[in-house]
């Protein structure tokens, strides 16, 4: 097939030397952990467990990818990276060449997500989140995108919901 059969394939996400490290505390609380260091005892100590350790990944437009492994073995921590959810403990994350920057308005009108780990507004409701995303997102007449889009998946009479 000829390139004019094909649509152009380019990059759209790269990943490179990702490695996003968390810290562990031995205490039970931020207050003891406080409390702790400022008595230097050794319980305030903070181990530090490497999620991802050097992750190089690429996806080209028009590509489906499934990144599969067991629990704890980082698929959400690269999903949470790419979105802005998290920021890389090193390494670099690009979106059609951008740095990942969810504090961008930009970037967040590029870049939906909806990932079911990520905690909302537990006072929004159905339609109020709705709203929110629509908005954040740049998205024109968001009042009516929302109704339509509850209408479409039947989600009206539960709108009011938290």
């Amino acid at each position: 097939m000829s390139e004019s059969t094909l649509a152009k394939s380019y990059e759209c996400v790269r990943i490179e030397n990702l490695t996003k490290t968390f810290n562990i505390r031995h205490t039970h609380s931020l207050k003891e952990f406080v409390v702790a260091k400022l008595k230097n005892k050794r319980d305030a100590e903070v181990d530090r467990f490497t999620a991802l350790n050097n992750i190089n990944l690429s996806f080209n437009q028009g590509e489906t990818t499934a990144l599969l492994g067991l629990n704890g073995s980082g698929k959400s921590t690269i999903l949470r990276c790419l979105i802005g959810a998290d920021r890389p403990s090193d390494g670099r994350v690009e979106i059609f060449g951008n740095k990942v920057n969810e504090a961008d308005a930009q970037f967040r009108q590029d870049v939906a997500t909806v990932v079911d780990d990520l905690d909302f507004f537990p006072d929004l409701s159905v339609v109020e989140h709705l709203d929110l995303l629509a908005r954040a997102h740049g998205l024109e007449d968001p009042d009516d995108l929302v109704d339509s889009v509850l209408e479409e998946v039947n989600l009206v009479p539960q709108s009011s919901q938290l």
